[in-house]
């Protein structure tokens, strides 16, 4: 959905699901406009990256209708240990709950396959929303990576403490 003249309300039939094998080329495309090369900051998937999310299961979509307007690509990086790759949303659609659906439903599936495990990932420091939306879901910054992708292309790096770490909801 490039058109943001459209309306997204009233109340979407907003579906959250494992993304498919014929679905890469369209999540490649939305990865390519939630991050515009052109954007000093952004910093798209690299090579292949959508595709092994898709290939082990752990890329989910958000559809509205037919349009793919939401992706989200998670991964285990040591036991006990996960990691929130991507979170991207068409423009259109932020705001309207989508990000929110997608970390959410991520954090469910996480906590399935890995039952107390601390999630992690990296935030643009002039990225608010994100800051905010990883927040209210328990993440807090633990760090500053100055160049982590590159010159210019700095990160934070938030944590949601697993359930047997120091700081961790009982």
């Amino acid at each position: 959905m490039d058109d943001c003249s459209l309306d997204p309300a009233p109340a979407p039939d907003i579906v959250v699901r494992h993304a498919a094998a014929d679905e890469v080329e369209a999540l490649v495309a939305l990865d390519a406009r939630c991050f515009p090369s052109s954007d000093s900051v952004a910093q798209q998937a690299y090579t292949g990256e959508i595709e092994a999310g898709v290939i082990d299961g752990l890329m989910l979509v958000v559809t509205v209708g037919a349009d793919l307007v939401g992706l989200c690509h998670y991964s285990p990086k040591a036991p006990e240990r996960w990691f929130v790759e991507n979170i991207a949303v068409d423009e259109c659609w932020r705001g309207q709950g989508v990000g929110r659906t997608l970390l959410e439903t991520a954090l469910v599936e996480i906590e399935a396959a890995c039952p107390g495990a601390a999630v992690g990932c990296t935030i643009a420091p002039s990225n608010a929303a994100s800051r905010a939306l990883f927040a209210r879901h328990g993440f807090a910054a633990t760090g500053f990576v100055e160049d982590y992708y590159g010159p210019g292309k700095d990160r934070l790096l938030f944590e949601r403490p697993g359930s047997g770490a120091p700081g961790a909801a009982p």
